[in-house]
């Protein structure tokens, strides 16, 4: 095996990271990771072994990090050995950090956007056209700090006097192109800004910093911490991007829509926003309260009984005995005709599943397919199978 310093084997991995992927953010994070890691263990990155990594996912877990971050710098020491591997012509050499092992499993997070009241506060404080602009950006747009730091003229479409949404083209993660709608409310800001520092290039990013330079992501974020001191709003910039999503999501759009104008490739990503916002489940409980607090004032209730604890999911499930095949109660929501067959599916995978998951999986699964039936049927009223054509 050739022998390379440390140095000289984080300067291969980062031209070569530079040079795959020369538009993104992705090199400078990694590098970050991996020298995070040289302070750690300061000996030879090839010999490094699947203790050292061990000791060193326990340490920043120590340190208290968030698992995100572990799972990212994880993430950045595998790619670091594959590219080890594979420039020293050793491509059968273990790599010595386990995704499975190393990333570990990351809680599943309800999003983090701002109350009504936040917004208010927040937007109270704002003076600067720019920022105000850069702020309706994120919060009315759902644009990711990069996509506001990377926006030009040419990708905003909008006619005078039109009254309809404004049309944004934007280059999201992994360089997908994406189309996305700024509201009336959301525009004036950014056209004020606009009239005021118009620019000879309609290829150039739209927003400055003070030198006149395009400004950064960094410098996107510093702004939005001085205004979230100003508002007593813990304030991030996609704190913002959640907060239009659960406005979406109360506004009941369907998920496949939301996928796309946030620019998720899965859709168990935009899930996180339904769960948040769950109209259903809002008016469910509404409906079951007042039912409960009418009946209360009547008459006395007499001591109730304790009922097995529900589960909440992507749909409501009611439990069956152990071991027992599901009913006709799990798809309450689907229509009689769709009904009887999923039930004949379900009950198709029922014992492929360990006794101890199947209600795990099956909540799962049926989750994916009210999200599915619900877009479909939103977009056009079936009774039957045979109304579907290829």
């Amino acid at each position: 095996m050739e022998e390379r310093s440390n140095a000289e084997w984080m300067a291969r991995f980062e031209a070569d990271l530079k040079r795959r992927f020369h538009d993104r953010s992705t090199a400078k994070h990694y590098m970050s990771d991996l020298r995070v890691f040289v302070q750690f263990h300061p000996g030879p990155l090839d010999e490094v072994t699947r203790a050292d990594i061990d000791a060193f996912v326990d340490q920043q877990h120590t340190v208290g990090l968030a698992p995100a971050t572990v799972k990212r710098r994880v993430a950045a020491l595998k790619s670091f050995f594959d590219f080890l591997a594979e420039e020293s012509h050793q491509l059968g050499r273990s790599n010595p950090v386990s995704m499975r092992r190393h990333a570990g499993r990351q809680p599943k997070l309800l999003p983090r956007d701002l109350s009504d009241a936040e917004v208010s506060r927040l937007l109270g404080v704002i003076r600067e056209p720019r920022d105000l602009a850069m702020v309706a950006l994120m919060l009315y747009a759902g644009l990711r700090v990069g996509e506001v730091a990377s926006l030009c003229p040419a990708d905003i479409s909008a006619e005078k006097g039109d009254t309809s949404p404004v049309r944004l083209k934007v280059m999201g993660k992994g360089r997908k192109e994406r189309v996305v709608y700024l509201c009336r409310e959301g525009y004036v800001p950014l056209l004020r800004y606009l009239e005021a520092h118009p620019l000879a290039d309609a290829q150039s990013p739209v927003f400055r910093n003070r030198l006149g330079d395009p400004i950064t992501v960094s410098g996107i974020e510093e702004r939005l911490g001085q205004y979230g001191r100003l508002s007593g709003v813990d304030l991030t910039p996609h704190r913002l991007r959640h907060t239009y999503g659960r406005w979406m999501a109360e506004s009941r759009l369907p998920v496949l829509s939301l996928a796309k104008l946030l620019g998720h490739a899965s859709i168990q990503t935009t899930q996180r926003y339904i769960d948040g916002a769950d109209p259903d489940l809002r008016r469910g409980y509404d409906e079951a309260m007042e039912l409960h607090l009418a009946g209360t004032a009547e008459q006395a209730q007499p001591e109730a009984q304790v009922a097995p604890k529900a589960e909440l999911g992507p749909t409501t499930i009611a439990r069956s005995s152990p071991g027992s095949c599901p009913g006709e109660e799990w798809l309450g929501w689907a229509p009689t005709w769709l009904r009887e067959d999923c039930l004949a599916w379900l009950r198709h995978q029922w014992p492929r599943w360990k006794a101890s998951q199947r209600h795990h999986h099956a909540q799962n699964r049926l989750g994916e397919l009210r999200l599915f039936w619900s877009w479909q049927l939103a977009r056009r009223p079936l009774a039957g199978w045979e109304q579907l054509t290829a």
